[in-house]
């Protein structure tokens, strides 16, 4: 579990995380962040009255950072076993990342739903998954490297499509949360089953 030293704007944040599981993004009010942050009104609109950085872009940023040190302490504590398999990891990080964090996860697919009619949103979600993408070329050569899969593979034309597939499983993951492993299993074998394909 990440563990992040609380700041003001992280207890913001995280309250009005919770606020998106319980009454929904368009309800929120600073008034029931501040209430359910248990600090001032005053607190909330320092931080996030100015034009320049709403609330809402804001705690996108936060779960940006927060899903990526998990997931790199994730995959930096899985190295540590002889039997590491960096794509396999990274799937079970995601999965798990979901079902330990599902206001932060809900919200990242809510902003996704977003980015796609805002074009200032668009900008900043395209540059997050040009960074996850490159973490899946990355895991993949990694992977070429350890010898799991053939030394002549596209690695980056390959994690495009794995990316695709890792990420539409976390889409309906975070929509159906009834039977997680089981998503994580066949999200793993659909990409298994795509780059034997490919040898």
């Amino acid at each position: 579990m990440v563990t992040l030293t609380p700041t003001t704007e992280s207890e913001i944040f995280e309250a009005f995380l919770k606020l998106t599981q319980k009454i929904g993004v368009q309800e929120i009010t600073f008034e029931k962040v501040a209430k359910e942050a248990k600090i001032s009104i005053g607190s909330v609109r320092y931080h996030f009255a100015k034009p320049d950085r709403s609330l809402f872009q804001a705690c996108i940023d936060y779960i940006f950072a927060h899903s990526h040190q998990y997931l790199e302490e994730r995959l930096f504590t899985d190295r540590q076993d002889e039997n590491f398999h960096p794509l396999l990891s990274y799937v079970n990080a995601m999965f798990e990342w979901i079902d330990l964090y599902p206001a932060h996860s809900g919200y990242l697919l809510f902003y996704y739903h977003m980015s796609s009619t805002e074009i200032a949103m668009a900008k900043t979600n395209a540059d997050f998954l040009l960074r996850a993408r490159l973490r899946t070329t990355s895991l993949l050569n990694e992977g070429i490297g350890l010898g799991f899969y053939a030394q002549d593979m596209n690695s980056k034309e390959l994690s495009h499509r794995v990316h695709a597939i890792l990420y539409g499983f976390c889409v309906i993951a975070i929509t159906d949360r009834k039977d997680l492993q089981r998503l994580k299993k066949d999200c793993w074998e659909t990409i298994r089953f795509f780059l034997n394909a490919k040898k």
